[in-house]
Parts: structure tokens; C-alpha cells; sequence
């Protein structure tokens, strides 16, 4: 049986649609880092060979994988985390409401990292805004909750950055925010996926409210070239 494509799907988006935003060495892909921290090996439960080739000395990325991988000499793990992975074939957006939003754009860079910093919804970099729509809900000027795409794979796309603010969670908004952009992903005709550590049910109910059922969880490992 063929593996499913979100089983790898970094090595996937950036073999796909999101080829123009990061090197390829032939046997590893990775994003430009100011973009994203991911990178990927085709097969990367037999071998890591060539992920290192990609990487300057000291420099770091992050890899996803079905189970831990082994690591050659060259790379050492820096962080190793659990996640949940999420799809939602049957996607049930709800309505908005009184959640008013906007469309991010690089002017609002500095107010997304500081929230990013804040709520830890996974990893963010200068230019992830470049991977897809981002939208965000302000108090005054202040960013206080936001959404967006970020990876993309023939058939898939991903919901990410899902963060609200501590003093303004419990208001549904992020549970707004999210239907919006899966339904952006939807009328594209592709099934709307996320990730959310194991160790963050609250998150995960709110993604089982607009539709998103468990599919597998994956191994995100931070890995530092020596």
C-alpha cells in the first residue's frame, strides 16, 4: 500500500505546490529557514542521508515523521515532541459571528511573532506569512488572536498558527478564525489537516468541533547539524 501523503508531508508540499519556497539536494528538501524550520527526506524511518548536506554548521531543523527517526552522526536531537494529527474530510465551518477579522500582511509580522511568542502555538519565522492567508483580530492595536495556512500538498492544506491570547480565549474565536481559513482551503477542493501537540486537549476539542478527526500521530524532532 502506498504511504499517504501526509505521512511526509513536508517532503510533499515542497515537491508540490510549495516547490518555490525552499532548496532541494535531490535526497532532502527544506524551507528557506527564514520561512519555515521544516525540512524532509523522502524516506526518513530508513535513512536521514543528505539532510545534513542542507544544513550549515550549528544550524537547525525540524523534521516530521511516523516514528523517531534514526540520526547519523552528523545531526543531534535538540527537541523531540508529540503530535496529533488532524483532517477533516467532513469540514463543519461554523458562522463567524461577532468575530470581527483581517487579513494579515507583512506590515503585521512584529504583532504576529509577539503573539506567537506568547501563546507557543508551534514553530512561526519572519516570513511564514509567505506559505499562505493569514487573518488576524485586533483589540484597538493590539493582535490578540490569528490563523492561517501553511502547508500545501497536491489534495491538502494546512491550517496552522492557531493562537488567541490568554485574556481573550473562551470566546470562540479561534474556533471562528479556523472556519474561515478551512473553508478557503475547501472552496480550492482540498481536505483541510492540522497538527496540535497530544498534550493540548483544549485545542484539539475545538478542532473536533468544526469537523477535524483524529488521523495518526506523528514525531516532530528539532535537529541541529554538529
Amino acid at each position: 500500500m502506498a504511504p499517504h501523503p501526509l505521512d511526509n508531508m513536508v517532503w510533499n508540499a515542497l515537491g508540490g505546490p510549495q516547490a518555490h519556497l525552499g532548496p532541494s539536494a535531490g535526497k532532502a528538501r527544506r524551507f528557506d529557514p527564514e520561512i519555515a524550520v521544516f525540512a524532509a527526506v523522502e524516506n526518513p524511518l530508513v535513512t536521514l542521508d543528505g539532510l545534513a548536506e542542507i544544513i550549515p554548521e550549528g544550524g537547525k531543523v525540524g523534521i516530521v515523521t511516523t516514528a523517531p527517526p534514526f540520526l547519523p552522526a552528523e545531526l543531534e536531537q535538540t527537541f523531540e515532541g508529540e503530535v496529533l494529527q488532524l483532517v477533516a474530510p467532513r469540514f463543519a465551518p461554523v458562522a463567524t459571528g461577532g468575530v470581527r477579522y483581517r487579513d494579515l500582511t507583512a506590515a503585521d509580522v512584529p504583532a504576529m511573532i509577539e503573539l506567537v511568542e506568547l501563546t507557543r502555538p508551534g514553530p512561526f519565522a519572519r516570513r511564514t506569512i509567505e506559505m499562505g492567508h493569514y487573518i488576524g483580530v485586533f483589540e484597538g492595536e493590539r493582535l490578540v488572536a490569528m490563523t492561517g495556512e501553511r502547508l500545501r500538498l497536491d489534495g491538502f492544506g494546512e491550517v496552522s498558527a492557531v493562537c488567541t491570547h490568554p485574556e481573550f480565549q473562551g470566546r470562540g474565536i479561534a474556533k471562528a478564525l479556523v472556519s474561515v481559513i478551512g473553508s478557503e482551503i475547501v472552496a480550492r477542493g482540498e481536505v483541510p489537516f492540522l497538527q496540535a501537540y497530544t498534550t493540548n486537549a483544549a485545542a484539539i476539542a475545538t478542532y473536533r468541533r468544526v469537523g477535524f478527526e483524529p488521523r495518526r500521530n506523528l514525531t516532530f524532532t528539532m535537529l541541529q547539524r554538529r
